[in-house]
């Protein structure tokens, strides 16, 4: 699963509402492929675990087991599985990538006679219901969308106890952090606080002091100015539906949300400003560009690779194919930020050191990794390689659609044509300059690294 988190868990409450049904008990399990998994690092497992340890304490609390088991192979195993008596009925996260697929195929080929569910824990609409095929663009989706999301925003159901408990040993952390395979190099930091109590914190703390300025702050570069909440969101520490939840009642306290949401999507059409302006900035963001992401990996299983980006995109890079580089580098020199461009180096290094980068950059990096590579096939696999590598919030649709738009144009359209990049959207550095006072984000990142301008 990928959402850890006791409550406002739809998968979760579905599975015990099933249980119920059944006169069964409940037991949940978390696997950790004990490898470099899609990446895997240090980092991914210091959020994965502490998450999971709270996940752990709040199931005890209403006598449901957590199992943790470790698989140490990379085919598609089940052996958990033969360690629990008669399983009636397994539920599981909704998750848009292509193991997940791999994975519910070997196990209704294993386990013919055993129901699988599949829900969707992650998104206010579930991928599904929101579209029921691929969307090309962000403002096909968006109508789609906001015509459903009233609907899914009533409050979750509440998690029981169980009547008795089950006798399962806890989890034993100490083994499985001794014995866990990943990269060691890339190690955790102190940034952000993993878990689903610090992911309310930073709600509330982003409502507080956030949200009347989003829309004017959120792509200032000198400024702290956007949610920080999605390393969160993506380890399903909180649900989109719950932020949402919380945003109409702190907007609206004595008004349904589904009424709040509908005046929030009219300002966005309308360009209202003020708190309004930056509440509808804030669900677009965080909802509707994060769920075209999961419609994209949902339904096109290319999502992270040069084949998954849209023709024009692919016929445009082909005539771009041999133009000249001005520059070209390594992903060794990619990683270790010595390109020679400083901001370039300073968000890298930003990514590198704290496990998040500025949002607006993340556009600018991944461009300028398509403008110094060799091929554009080379260039997506470079920058989902470092972002899943090094990003808190990698591993999930919303980095690869990222990344497939600023280097194949998903969810874009063609620009003017220019060397390298053909008709896909160009981003200068002149642009980002403008963004704020860079020169003090240079400094921040880049400590005693010495690069030039471009």
């Amino acid at each position: 699963c990928r959402d850890m988190r006791a409550h406002d868990n739809d998968a979760l409450l579905y599975a015990q509402k099933l249980a119920h049904s059944k006169q069964a008990h409940l037991v949940v399990v978390y696997t950790i492929w004990n490898y470099e998994w899609l990446g895997g690092t240090q980092r991914f497992y210091d959020w994965v675990i502490p998450s999971l340890k709270e996940v752990e304490a709040t199931l005890r609390a209403h006598n449901i087991p957590l199992i943790v088991h470790v698989e140490h192979r990379r085919t598609s195993t089940y052996t958990y599985m033969e360690t629990l008596s008669d399983v009636g009925a397994v539920v599981v996260d909704q998750i848009p990538l292509s193991f997940m697929s791999r994975w519910k195929s070997a196990f209704q080929k294993k386990y013919p006679t055993t129901p699988l569910y599949e829900v969707d824990a992650h998104n206010v609409v579930p991928v599904w219901e929101a579209s029921s095929k691929q969307e090309f663009a962000a403002h096909t989706f968006r109508r789609k969308l906001h015509e459903k999301i009233a609907l899914f925003v009533d409050d979750y159901s509440t998690l029981h106890k169980q009547a008795a408990p089950l006798h399962y040993a806890p989890v034993d952390w100490q083994a499985i952090e001794t014995n866990l395979v990943c990269r060691k190099d890339v190690s955790g930091v102190g940034s952000y606080m993993p878990g689903e109590q610090a992911a309310h914190a930073q709600l509330k703390d982003f409502f507080k002091h956030k949200l009347s300025s989003y829309e004017e702050s959120r792509n200032a570069i000198d400024k702290d100015g956007q949610s920080n909440l999605s390393p969160y969101i993506s380890h399903g520490n909180i649900s989109r539906r719950r932020i949402v939840i919380e945003l109409c009642k702190h907007l609206k306290p004595h008004q349904h949300p589904s009424q709040t949401i509908r005046e929030i999507i009219s300002a966005d059409h309308n360009g209202s400003n003020g708190a309004r302006g930056s509440a509808a900035s804030f669900i677009e963001e965080c909802v509707v560009r994060a769920e075209v992401a999961e419609n994209f990996c949902f339904y096109n299983p290319d999502y992270a690779t040069y084949e998954g980006f849209p023709s024009w995109a692919k016929e445009t890079l082909t005539k771009a194919r041999n133009d000249k580089r001005e520059y070209l580098y390594t992903r060794a020199a990619f990683e270790g930020a010595t390109t020679h461009d400083d901001i370039w180096n300073a968000a890298q290094m930003q990514m590198v050191t704290s496990g998040k980068m500025h949002g607006y950059l993340r556009m600018y990096w991944a461009k300028k990794i398509l403008e110094w590579s060799p091929s554009p096939e080379e260039a997506m696999k470079t920058a989902v390689y470092l972002n899943d590598t090094y990003e808190l919030d990698g591993r999930d649709s919303n980095g690869y659609v990222g990344c497939a738009w600023s280097i194949g144009g998903v969810h874009d359209r063609p620009w003017f044509g220019r060397p390298v990049f053909g008709a896909i959207r160009f981003m200068a550095r002149s642009g980002v300059e403008k963004r704020g006072k860079i020169d003090t984000y240079i400094r921040t990142w880049l400590s005693d690294k010495h690069t030039s301008h471009d």
